[in-house]
């Protein structure tokens, strides 16, 4: 494990740590998506900030960090960074191991509409028989996680298989192997994870009781590092940072 600095005031744990190398996947800093190769382009999402995202064509499937009873917004943003609205989700895009992304969308809490839950992997799109909030969790070797308050299930080319708390997708596996890698005496949590292309996993990291984040490395052997400066979240907002989607090997 990582030797870090004593901790003393907001932000401390986390500028504690090693620095490493920038991530190495893209991700969003503020309003602003942040590429490989260092340019950025501002996400114009009407003040809203980010939670997740996936690439999709040349543009990005967005999550926002406007939460309304477990609901968030979902939306399609091109290369310049426009965006258009899509339905309600719960939870940030997956991208699935054959490189297609998944989402599901829902009826917004309160709006009075009556939508089908709507599951979507690449083209394709499955409406399921599903009630309530439901968020894409990952994927598992079968097909599509859909978790929600109480229930989870299996999505397989449309069709929904009941499962239980020990089917977990691939991304809340590498959760929990970020968790386990960070220092308890520390008071540091995974807010959301993904995977570099070389295996390493990364994570938006936060300390309880502050609103300070960072992106931050745990490497195979369980090393920590921290891949971008400490940031506080705007008032008001979930993340301060958010992770591109990417396959999970």
């Amino acid at each position: 494990m990582s030797p870090v600095r004593p901790a003393e005031g907001p932000g401390a744990a986390l500028d504690g740590l090693p620095v490493g190398v920038a991530p190495q996947i893209a991700f969003t800093r503020g309003d602003r998506l942040v590429r490989l190769d260092g340019t950025t382009v501002r996400l114009r999402l009407g003040g809203r900030h980010t939670t997740g995202f996936v690439r999709a064509g040349s543009g990005w499937l967005v999550a926002d960090d406007v939460a309304f009873e477990g609901s968030i917004g979902l939306h399609r943003v091109d290369a310049e960074g426009r965006s258009r609205s899509l339905r309600c989700s719960a939870g940030a895009p997956a991208a699935l191991p054959d490189g297609r992304s998944a989402t599901v969308t829902f009826a917004c809490p309160e709006s009075g509409q009556r939508r089908p839950t709507v599951v979507q992997v690449g083209r394709e799109r499955w409406r399921v028989p599903w009630e309530g909030i439901a968020a894409v969790a990952g994927a598992a070797r079968s097909g599509v996680v859909l978790a929600g308050w109480v229930d989870r299930a299996v999505v397989v080319d449309g069709g929904v298989v009941p499962a239980g708390p020990q089917v977990l997708s691939d991304r809340e596996r590498l959760e929990r192997q970020v968790e386990r890698a960070l220092p308890p005496d520390l008071g540091l949590w995974p807010a959301a994870v993904a995977q570099e292309p070389g295996g390493a996993a990364l994570a938006v990291v936060g300390e309880r009781g502050s609103r300070w984040q960072a992106v931050v490395r745990v490497r195979a052997d369980g090393t920590l590092e921290r891949a971008t400066e400490p940031r506080r979240t705007h008032r008001g907002g979930l993340t301060a940072y958010a992770l591109e989607a990417t396959p999970i090997t």
